[in-house]
């Protein structure tokens, strides 16, 4: 359950957590001209009682994606017919290394779909089922109401976007921009470790 002195979101390597006016770097974090960055996989722990930011890890042994197995990932590539997708988390453990999956339109949703980006765009947060595994590539399926984006962002302004209708309808209440997704039932909230920990919508 989250509370009012610690904040917490999923980041990689690279993300912007902070600037060094506001908090201080931990483990985990590099600073570079004031600003603070992700330099592992993990759960950014924002600390407001004592102004400080740190990445925990949850990696105790490998993991390895098999048939079945539900998966969080970024969306990385949107083509037609298909998304590229940076797969972070499997069986509720985030992981050290990524790895990709592929899912194709034909496997996003129950209806006809015309175009992949009508499903999901790049930066989104996605829920995702393995279909198949092979060569190490993941073979994704989304169909389901558990299923599909989470966690999506504007194209036009960057802000991430509020659900406006179950129906996949979404805005952004800092420009107004409505885009659409297929989205999953959760759509929300960011999950980490099986768990609701933050709302978005709120």
């Amino acid at each position: 359950m989250m509370d009012n002195k610690r904040r917490v979101e999923f980041v990689t390597p690279g993300d912007k957590l902070g600037v060094v006016e506001e908090f201080s770097p931990g483990l985990g974090t590099y600073e570079v001209n004031g600003v603070i960055y992700a330099k592992t996989v993990g759960l950014a722990i924002k600390d407001l009682i004592n102004k400080k930011i740190y990445i925990k890890t949850s990696i105790r042994k490998p993991v390895f994606p098999s048939e079945g197995d539900e998966v969080l990932g970024v969306v990385t590539g949107v083509q037609d017919k298909i998304a590229v997708i940076n797969v972070f988390l499997i069986k509720n453990t985030i992981l050290s290394n990524s790895f990709t999956g592929f899912l194709h339109i034909s496997a996003s949703s129950h209806k006809f779909e015309k175009t992949m980006s009508d499903i999901c765009k790049a930066t989104d947060i996605i829920k995702a089922r393995v279909s198949k595994v092979k060569n190490g590539l993941l073979q994704l399926t989304t169909v389901g109401e558990d299923l599909g984006v989470i966690l999506a962002y504007c194209s036009l302004c960057g802000n991430e976007l509020n659900l406006k209708s179950r129906k996949g309808v979404l805005e952004c209440k800092n420009c107004g921009n409505i885009e659409y997704r297929k989205i999953a039932k959760t759509y929300g909230f960011k999950i980490t470790g099986g768990e609701k920990i933050e709302y978005y919508n709120s």
